[in-house]
């Protein structure tokens, strides 16, 4: 300042650098949803670190993304549905938890308020409820449901709604307004400090934002979405308009306006950080809609919306379980996903859209990958979610005392489980995981040794008279021509090789008073030279005459037209089926859609989806799977198409 020379210059950039000051407080605070804070760490040099501090540190996946992203969406989806089509979504969600067992590897849910509510849920229950409206729009009622939520119409019909609950007051209003407007525009005075979106005012606001040194700003208005043109031009116009007629300050030439030199053109600075991709071919993924924004709250179909959701499932593993081989191309999906967010879901204009810092935090995760290795060891989920076992529990078993002693207890509890812990660890080591997850070739010749132990037995079976199994099951076991009678029928099944446990599949109609619970496995068959898996619902377990431990269940029959590719949609067979256990390869994660009927009295849903492996499957499909086809493009035309001559009429 003091090079500047007279006090008048120098008040004229005081002057002038205030005003530029105010006018970009107020554009990151209206129009990004951000505020100023001029910490420590920006003095500090960070080296070649082209994010500065904000590069020091990673993002933390689970505040950006489950406490972020995914309750924006679900609320943008679920929050604007009527009570009636809520009723229903809840009905239908809980007819289906009811009559599936959830499997741990899997995100969980709450139904604390219902299905539709989303308040009272910890990070992980968020992304469960996503992952359960993803598999309820698999089902009839459910597409039919988000079908209407998905219509270019709703939201109108919603305001209009609105509109008739508040009489006919509003509309003597809406008549006040507009002709005190019209007699504003007729005399052509009305009020200096008003923004109408001119093009004169318009161009005003550009001359504004180059005069305070504000131009690299203009880029990024022909980026944003018109409500967000409108409120930077309307924030800039009302602090210009503010100043008055004082005198007119002009800022010097001298670069003193930042703290550092730019050596790019000041054009390129929004999202000009952009990572190397990995991998030897050109990407052939495109972005969603070209990048436009989209224009209703759900700009998109029923079934593009599915795929969005799928595709936000996907991500959630990769960087949960995700390895080396699972970054390839991580960055382009990160971007693809993050368009298909923004042109298809509107958050709605008292918001900032997706112009908030979770939303762009996204971006980092790759850059953050290769600083700092995987994901999952800056995840905060864990820490999050093992709080309860690490120190909410120890805690009840410490007495009210003193606040010394009390801590000093609770910190000797704590050490005391984590020594139980540790010996259980030692003395019961857990089974590998891949002692149950080989391919069928790789288990042919590798389990000759293999022990099959029948436990708990639910009945006995005779050939005539009153028994709690299901009717049908009893009579197809009865038919049986290669069973003797009385028949021990067993509850749980463990296989073992050299004395450690690979694996336990249970089929008990009331486990430990909880409900029923019928695993899910995949079958085996040679088919030729080929080796097929098929779905397969147990319902119990015996010997039958030759010694060969079977089990009895339900088979899948063929697998429906694909649609998605973290599961397999399969229509089951009506009847049971007699199945050797040693056929048996692997125990996984199925859900009925029975829409009501209960499994567990052997005539659940015709249908079932078989979800795949969420740790070896779904983070290399986020990164492998072709998520936006762009063949899809001609019903979207038609759906646009649909959209325009609606309004018109």
């Amino acid at each position: 300042m003091d090079s500047l020379g007279s006090n008048h210059a120098r008040k004229a950039a005081d002057v002038s650098l205030q005003t530029r000051k105010r006018i970009a407080q107020s554009i990151l605070r209206e129009v990004f949803g951000q505020h100023v804070a001029d910490l420590v760490w920006f003095h500090l040099d960070q080296g070649p670190n082209p994010r500065g501090c904000f590069g020091s540190t990673p993002v933390d996946p689970m505040h950006a993304f489950e406490e972020g992203i995914v309750p924006n969406i679900l609320s943008v989806i679920l929050d604007p549905l009527p009570d009636s089509l809520k009723s229903n979504l809840d009905a239908l969600a809980l007819s289906i938890v009811a009559a599936n067992r959830w499997d741990k590897d899997y995100p969980r849910m709450n139904f604390s308020g219902g299905f539709s509510s989303l308040t009272l849920l910890t990070a992980d229950k968020k992304v469960g409820k996503m992952l359960l409206l993803w598999i309820i729009m698999h089902t009839k009622l459910g597409k039919d449901i988000l079908s209407k939520r998905c219509s270019p119409t709703f939201d109108l019909q919603r305001t209009t709604a609105a509109a008739r609950f508040n009489g006919g007051i509003s509309s003597n209003l809406d008549g006040a307004l507009d002709e005190t407007e019209e007699e504003d525009e007729s005399t052509n005075v009305g009020n200096s400090l008003k923004y109408i979106g001119s093009p004169l005012q318009v161009q005003v606001v550009d001359s504004w934002l180059r005069e305070y040194r504000l131009e690299f700003v203009i880029p990024w208005i022909r980026e944003m979405t018109p409500y967000h043109q409108e409120g930077l031009r309307k924030t800039v116009y009302q602090i210009y308009s503010l100043k008055g007629k004082t005198a007119k300050h002009v800022l010097p030439d001298q670069p003193f306006l930042d703290r550092r030199n730019l050596s790019k053109s000041t054009s390129t600075l929004y999202c000009a950080e952009v990572a190397p991709t990995q991998g030897t071919q050109k990407s052939q993924k495109v972005q969603y809609k070209d990048g436009k924004s989209a224009e209703f709250s759900l700009d998109c179909s029923v079934e593009e919306l599915q795929e969005l959701l799928q595709m936000l499932l996907a991500f959630h593993a990769n960087y949960k379980y995700g390895t080396k081989n699972d970054e390839t191309n991580f960055d382009e999906s990160v971007r693809q996903m993050m368009s298909m967010i923004k042109g298809m879901i509107r958050r709605g204009n008292d918001t900032k859209n997706w112009s908030i810092s979770k939303f762009h935090e996204l971006l980092h995760f790759h850059v953050d990958q290769l600083n700092f290795g995987s994901l999952s060891n800056v995840d905060a989920g864990k820490g999050e979610h093992g709080l309860k076992l690490w120190a909410k529990l120890p805690s009840k078993n410490v007495r009210a005392r003193d606040a010394n002693l009390y801590y000093t207890d609770l910190a000797q509890r704590i050490y005391e489980n984590r020594l139980l812990e540790l010996a259980s660890e030692t003395l019961l080591p857990l089974v590998s995981p891949s002692a149950s997850t080989r391919s069928p070739a790789q288990r042919q010749d590798g389990e000759v040794d293999l022990n099959i132990q029948l436990s708990l037995q639910l009945l006995t079976l005779t050939q005539c008279g009153e028994t709690i199994l299901q009717e049908d099951l009893a009579i197809f076991l009865r038919r049986q021509t290669t069973i003797n009678f009385p028949l021990e029928v067993y509850q749980e099944a463990k296989y073992s090789r050299a004395g450690q446990q690979l694996r336990t599949i249970r089929a008990s109609p009331k486990y430990r008073s909880t409900g029923a619970w019928y695993d899910w496995v995949l079958v085996c068959y040679q088919i030729g030279t080929d080796e097929v898996l098929y779905p397969y619902q147990v319902f119990g377990f015996f010997v039958n005459k030759k010694g060969q431990k079977t089990a009895v269940g339900r088979m899948g029959q063929r697998m429906k037209s694909q649609n998605s590719c973290l599961l397999d949609h399969w229509s089951m067979e009506s009847q049971f089926r007699l199945v050797d256990m040693e056929t048996i390869w692997q125990v996984v994660f199925a859900v009925s859609l029975g829409g009501g009927h209960n499994i567990s009295d052997g005539r659940g849903s015709n249908e079932v989806l078989v979800l795949k492996d969420r740790v070896q499957d779904w983070p290399t499909l986020f990164v492998t799977h072709k998520w936006f086809n762009t063949a899809r493009q001609a019903n979207k035309k038609k759906r646009k198409h649909q959209n325009e001559h609606m309004a018109s009429v």
